[in-house]
C-alpha cells in the first residue's frame, strides 16, 4: 500500500504541474488517491495533459453533465454544446 501511494503521489504531482487550471488538476489528478494506482488506465503519453491547457479544449464529465445528443458541432450536454 505504501509503494502504491508513493507511485500515485509521484504521478499526481508531475501531472498537476503540467496543468494550468485548478479545476482540471482536481478532476484529472486529484490530491486524494481515488483507487489503487494502475488499476485504471492512466495516460503516460507525452503531451496528453497539456492539451487540456488549450483554449479550444474542455473537459466534459458525463457524471456531472450527461450527454444529451451528438450535433454537427460536437456534443450537447445538460450544460452546454
Amino acid at each position: 500500500m505504501d509503494a502504491n501511494r508513493e507511485a500515485y503521489s509521484s504521478w499526481r504531482d508531475e501531472t498537476r504541474s503540467r496543468l494550468h487550471n485548478e479545476r482540471l488538476k482536481d478532476k484529472l489528478a486529484p490530491e486524494v488517491q481515488p483507487h489503487a494506482f494502475g488499476t485504471k488506465r492512466i495516460s503516460l503519453e507525452n503531451g496528453f495533459y497539456e492539451i487540456f491547457n488549450q483554449s479550444n479544449v474542455s473537459l466534459v464529465n458525463i457524471d456531472e453533465t450527461p450527454v444529451m445528443s451528438v450535433t454537427e458541432k460536437g456534443i450537447k450536454t445538460t450544460e452546454k454544446e
